[in-house]
């Protein structure tokens, strides 16, 4: 598991500053947290991740496993 901590997004302020667990690795550049935003505002845009601990999380392509880093981006 990596756990990631989220600073400086646009919009979704209170998502600013939660530490999560990143669950899901959709793509390259899109990923799942063990958050539930249902209810906070709009997404506009920005954002850091900085991964807090564990191992950069890993994607899995059949029968192959990439390293998936992620580059203190959202």
């Amino acid at each position: 598991m990596t756990q990631v901590t989220v600073k400086q997004v646009q919009g979704m302020l209170p998502i600013n500053g939660v530490t999560c667990l990143i669950v899901d690795v959709l793509n390259s550049t899109q990923f799942v947290v063990d958050v539930n935003s249902t209810q906070f505002p709009a997404y506009r845009g920005g954002g850091v991740i900085c991964i807090d601990t564990g191992q950069p999380v890993t994607q899995t392509q059949g029968q192959q496993t990439f390293n998936t880093p992620f580059q203190n981006i959202l």
